[in-house]
């Protein structure tokens, strides 16, 4: 593992500012405070995407039960009406 890390005086400088903006006491808290920033904001992101799949699922299930309803109507008007059967005993004489 690399223990020490060469850095231009402008990095030293932001990394110093993020320590103070994170609050951490040393270099180690701050890479781990940043690390769990970054896991989860990766986790919000998946969270997100989740919830819009989902939103685009459930308007799916709404559009396959309306073609379902279409589709009811359409095989009732195409079996032949006969007056003393039922609609699934059409084939019976």
């Amino acid at each position: 593992m690399q223990k020490n890390l060469r850095f231009d005086d402008e990095m030293i400088k932001k990394l110093n500012e993020l320590k103070e903006k994170l609050n951490a006491k040393n270099d180690s808290e701050l890479i781990a405070k940043s690390l769990d920033c970054l896991y989860n904001a990766d986790n919000v992101v998946k969270i997100e995407k989740y919830e819009e799949l989902q939103r685009q699922y459930q308007g799916l299930l709404v559009k396959c039960g309306e073609l379902q309803g279409e589709l009811n109507v359409f095989k009732q008007l195409a079996i032949p009406q006969r007056p003393n059967k039922r609609w699934w005993q059409f084939w019976k004489k």
